[in-house]
């Protein structure tokens, strides 16, 4: 059965910010699967709503997108049944986002347990969930979580020029070991950003969702941990506490800091296609 793998993205990052990865994960898929990214609230295509201040309205409204939004359908018909084969890969805070997707589906599907609901045909949407770089305020002190320090070294070793933002070029320089001085790459951030920009009231709210956030219990999808060895932003040691307290599977990337998409794509793509047995 075809399967959708559903990227999303993270703090003040929208979906252009996944570069080329999406495209290479779809190649390597082939047509028998597709690959989605997702604007959160307050991002991208969403750039003018209102950012939540709890990461369970994120998750919610991502829901509600995916179960209605006949855009996202798979098949050539409407039937109820079209994400029965839901991936989420969630980078950062959309790794939060994408735990608490998987939350709200269990609770749901307890509901509709019982009650004794036959008519639910959402039975095991959410397939898998992959979470890259992420952290929770129940497992993580919050100066591990997110590491102001290393703000500073970032934004002494930005890459400067003409027409390039700043804050960009800085982002760049904080989630990735390889591609800082990668002209290319800064300057199509920097035209992201001239085009639709996450105002910093959102950006503050999503950093407040952030700290909030707790890992959900006893969640019985199987979950990936994947982190970059290398990470200025995050520490690892929140990834390491996240699969213990899932006892789940840690995939260790030796070169490659906070965004995997960017330092090692090619290996995040197999990575993935592996965690959740998807044949390409």
């Amino acid at each position: 059965m075809m399967a959708t793998v559903v990227l999303i993205r993270g703090l003040m990052r929208d979906k252009r910010h996944w570069h080329n990865f999406a495209e290479l994960l779809q190649k390597s898929l082939s047509d028998r699967h597709s690959v989605i990214a997702l604007d959160t609230l307050g991002n991208g295509d969403l750039v003018n709503s209102l950012s939540p201040l709890t990461i369970d309205e994120y998750a919610r409204e991502l829901l509600e997108r995916l179960n209605y939004d006949s855009s996202y359908n798979n098949s050539s018909d409407n039937s109820d049944d079209k994400y029965n084969n839901c991936y989420l890969v969630g980078l950062s805070m959309g790794g939060m986002i994408a735990l608490q997707m998987a939350s709200l589906q269990e609770r749901a599907l307890g509901l509709a347990s019982d009650k004794s609901d036959k008519s639910d045909k959402s039975h095991n949407r959410i397939k898998s969930v992959a979470v890259i770089n992420a952290s929770a305020a129940n497992l993580s002190p919050w100066h591990e979580r997110f590491r102001f320090g290393a703000l500073f070294t970032a934004f002494k070793r930005r890459m400067k020029g003409a027409n390039i933002s700043a804050v960009e070029a800085c982002i760049i320089a904080l989630t990735s070991s390889t591609q800082r001085q990668n002209i290319k790459l800064v300057l199509s951030w920097s035209q992201y950003r001239a085009v639709a920009c996450t105002s910093l009231f959102n950006g503050l709210r999503q950093l407040w969702a952030c700290r909030q956030f707790m890992s959900p219990v006893a969640l019985s999808v199987p979950i990936t941990v994947l982190c970059g060895r290398e990470d200025k932003l995050v520490s690892p040691d929140c990834s390491k506490k996240l699969a213990r307290y899932y006892q789940s599977k840690l995939i260790e990337f030796n070169f490659a800091g906070h965004d995997l998409s960017l330092d090692s794509p090619e290996k995040l793509c197999q990575e993935l296609i592996e965690s959740f047995s998807l044949k390409p």
